[in-house]
């Protein structure tokens, strides 16, 4: 995993990944924000048993704001792949750590976590034009109508009905 650094996720002296979050136990550490997810704590779980796979398998790279607009616009020019900031940032990481993706057997892939048109912004100021956000996106802004009343609190029933519903098992 290529990954832009950020203030939990970046190299130590030695140029080896470093999680700086893990100096704190995850017991410790104030709760997660679900609107703001964060893989930190997901890459911590998956090499807990063995620290020293994390320095094998996550290679953080610092890319400036400079390098990130590069990044957009070659994905575009080269790919014609709009690219929102955040997968641009990768895609900088990898272009900085080619070192480890130019293996001979190498490949990348590159993962977009918001589509492209959620940056409007962004697009506009790199490649002078924005895309039209698609109607599923904008079905998901629309508020919801309940034609029922919600669960009322203590209502386990109702909660174990629509559990029951879902068919998990």
């Amino acid at each position: 995993f290529i990954v832009p650094s950020t203030p939990e996720l970046t190299l130590d002296a030695g140029g080896n990944c470093m999680v700086m979050n893990s100096m704190v136990s995850l017991e410790k550490r104030t709760p997660a924000d679900p609107a703001s997810p964060s893989n930190i704590e997901r890459l911590e779980q998956i090499f807990k048993a063995n620290s020293l796979m994390l320095r094998s398998f996550v290679y953080p790279a610092a890319v400036s704001e400079k390098e990130v607009e590069a990044a957009c616009k070659k994905l575009f020019m080269q790919y014609k792949v709009y690219a929102d900031h955040d997968t641009a940032a990768a895609y900088a990481a990898v272009l900085k750590r080619s070192d480890i993706a130019a293996e001979e057997d190498g490949a990348v892939v590159l993962v977009a976590r918001d589509s492209p048109a959620l940056s409007k912004d962004f697009l506009m100021h790199n490649l002078g034009e924005s895309l039209a956000i698609p109607n599923n996106i904008i079905e998901a802004f629309k508020p919801v109508k309940l034609d029922k009343a919600p669960i009322a609190p203590g209502d386990t029933d109702s909660v174990i009905s629509i559990l029951n519903s879902l068919n998990l098992s």
